[in-house]
């Protein structure tokens, strides 16, 4: 077992956003998410690392039944989380911005 406070290392970066919370009653704040690249787990499996800060403070894994399938069920994570706590995202001028779609990876 690692020891506490021990990470694995996140694969290479596939996806990077960037952008500012705007939620009624609160300051904006810099919000940031990446998704690391894909790795297979077995046949049936895969998973990616999603890094928002604004969600959780460690990386979390997500896992599909492909790398595309992860990759996009990390995005929809934020999404959704973002939804349901009342925030959309904008710009620097403040325009509202929504979450770019994920690259496709090879199966």
């Amino acid at each position: 077992m690692a020891p506490i406070g021990h990470m694995e290392p996140v694969k290479p970066i596939v996806y990077e956003f960037s952008a500012y919370t705007c939620a009624e009653g609160r300051s904006p704040e810099p919000f940031s998410m990446a998704i690391s690249t894909p790795e297979a787990i077995d046949e049936m499996l895969a998973a990616c690392h999603l890094i928002c800060p604004f969600v959780r403070p460690r990386p979390l894994t997500i896992h599909g039944v492909d790398g595309n399938q992860a990759l996009e069920l990390s995005r929809r994570f934020v999404e959704n989380w973002l939804r349901e706590d009342g925030v959309r995202l904008v710009d620097a001028e403040g325009r509202t911005v929504p979450l770019p779609p994920v690259p496709r990876v090879e199966a």
